[in-house]
């Protein structure tokens, strides 16, 4: 702590926050394709089940010392978080392919409903026994409904490939938070064009333009309004009443020979609700960390991919990228008004076969992102190693795989910023060092091929942490 009236130290605030956390997930599919003529006309039926619990546990102790380093009075203070998290979803899909002559016709609708109950609880541990704090302790349940229907068509017209989409979405969902007695309600309907073209105009080279219009929902626990205390003086909580970001995308790339790719890529978000924001509570000291629609922006970005395939050893993928990015604030001035910063990134993968056969091979991918600026942060250099040893037996049939992850046990958010004045630093690591042994076997002949589908709840599925 740092006293401006007098420009001296007030004292430490040291806090230290041991958390457990456990989830398991079940899911269930029933497909079926029914076929109406040797024309490839055919409707495919999906109907899935979701369900999903997750539980935590996290105590902080915080003490406050004076700049004596003495404990002041009332200065230690301790919580425990308690979070017991179900999530259920239905979801159907009917999707017809239906080719007419030389085009190519596919309609459909899918259902899903999700419910999310969250039962929160919040002791206070400062007196040394566990106190349930009621203000804190609740019960929030969410429902969500949304019924979509799309339908695109795609045609060859000599050198030239023609795919164009609509999708209608309507969405409705409700929040119910039964210890406060606060229920809301909250209905939107949006339609995402897209468009595909593709040039050929020989063997060797690819033009091809796309547009789209995407959504991108929160994930179920950004909605959840419970408050997670890392100290007394900062707490994270979600918003039940976050709103979908939406993105309109354009691309123009050339591709030769199926080796070389160069992209050019532009973007614009809208609502935007980004990693979070801090905000200050009501009681004008404590941090709050949420999630808002508060960012309206745009980025360009450019990549060149070559595939390296001329020896039969050694097979190797690199990418390097760049991009420039721009957000505007809608809650200025909470948060500065504009934002702007770039980076560049680069990738490679990389097979080794050491026989004719390609039965044991070898290999790595590493990425490595140079530091990236803003004039509101700045993002420490990242690195990442990954390596693999694969042999396959009986026919390759049977492979038995040694994966090393992350072996430069590097940090994967290393950064510093300012925010409302105070200068930030943080490293947090989400991908751990590992090694992995996995081993399997493939029953049956090679020659069914088994048609692969996307489950009709696989949307749902990306929003469950």
């Amino acid at each position: 702590m740092f006293d401006i009236t007098n420009n001296s130290d007030a004292g430490l605030i040291t806090t230290k926050t041991h958390g457990e956390s456990s989830s398991n997930m079940h899911s269930g599919n029933v497909h079926s394709t029914v076929r109406l003529d040797s024309l490839g006309r055919k409707i495919n039926f999906d109907f899935d089940i979701l369900t999903f619990n997750a539980n935590s546990d996290a105590i902080y102790k915080s003490n406050t010392n004076g700049s004596t380093d003495i404990q002041i009075p009332n200065g230690f203070a301790s919580a425990d978080n308690i979070l017991d998290r179900k999530i259920t979803n239905y979801a159907a899909q009917i999707d017809v392919e239906h080719p007419i002559k030389k085009f190519n016709l596919n309609y459909g609708v899918k259902l899903s409903f999700t419910h999310t109950d969250n039962n929160i609880q919040v002791h206070d541990l400062s007196s040394g026994t566990a106190v349930k704090d009621t203000n804190q302790t609740n019960k929030f349940l969410y429902d969500e409904n949304v019924q979509a229907f799309y339908v695109s068509g795609s045609t060859q017209l000599g050198k030239w490939g023609i795919q164009l989409g609509l999708r209608a979405e309507n969405t409705q969902f409700t929040g119910n938070s039964v210890t406060m007695d606060s229920l809301f309600k909250k209905s939107y309907f949006e339609i995402f064009p897209t468009a595909f073209f593709i040039y050929t105009p020989n063997a060797a080279n690819i033009f091809y333009a796309e547009y789209s219009r995407r959504i991108n929902r929160p994930g179920f626990s950004h909605l959840n309004p419970f408050r997670s205390y890392s100290s007394p003086y900062y707490y994270f909580a979600g918003n039940p009443e976050l709103r979908p970001m939406f993105i309109d995308n354009l691309t123009i790339g050339y591709v030769y020979n199926y080796q070389l790719q160069v992209a050019f890529d532009y973007s614009r978000d809208k609502d935007n609700f980004g990693g979070g924001v801090v905000i200050l509570g009501e009681d004008g000291y404590t941090q709050v960390g949420t999630r808002l629609n508060y960012i309206d922006g745009y980025s360009i970005g450019g990549r060149i991919a070559h595939v390296f395939n001329k020896l039969s050893w050694w097979m190797s993928q690199n990418t390097v990228s760049a991009y420039y990015q721009h957000s505007e604030s809608k809650i200025y001035p909470l948060t500065p008004k504009y934002s702007d910063g770039y980076g560049v990134s680069f990738y490679t993968n990389n097979i080794f076969y050491f026989n004719q056969k390609q039965t044991l091979s070898a290999g790595f991918d590493f990425s490595i992102t140079p530091a990236k600026h803003s004039n509101l942060s700045y993002h420490y250099t990242e690195k990442n190693l990954n390596a693999f040893v694969k042999a396959l037996f009986f026919d390759k049939k049977f492979s038995v795989t040694l994966t090393a992850n992350n072996l430069l046990r590097e940090y994967s958010f290393n950064w510093r910023g300012e925010s409302n004045g105070i200068l930030l630093y943080s490293k947090a690591r989400y991908n751990p060092r590992f090694l992995r042994l996995s081993a399997s076997y493939s029953f049956g002949s090679r020659k069914v091929n088994v048609a692969q589908h996307k489950v009709s709840n696989e949307e749902e599925r990306g929003r469950l942490n």
